[in-house]
C-alpha cells in the first residue's frame, strides 16, 4: 500500500493502513473497540496515523502460543 502523507485518515484509508476492512473499523467503532478515532463536528470520522500505528503495535503478538 502506498503510504499517504496526510496526518488524518478517513475510515477507508485507515483500514488499509492497518490491514483491515473499513467495515471492520466501523463495527469496532460501534462497539467502542479498535483504534482511537476523532469525530469532527460534521460527523466525519478521522484517524491519526500515529494512533493507528500505536494501536497495531499494542495488538501485535510477540510470542507464539501453542
Amino acid at each position: 500500500m502506498e503510504r499517504t502523507s496526510s496526518k488524518y485518515l478517513d475510515t477507508k484509508t485507515a483500514a488499509l493502513w492497518i490491514g483491515f476492512s473499513y467495515k471492520t473499523l466501523e463495527s469496532w467503532r460501534s462497539k467502542g473497540e479498535g483504534p482511537k478515532y476523532h469525530q469532527l463536528p460534521n460527523k466525519r470520522v478521522r484517524y491519526l496515523r500515529e494512533d493507528l500505528d500505536e494501536w497495531v503495535e499494542n495488538h501485535t503478538d510477540r510470542t507464539t502460543r501453542h
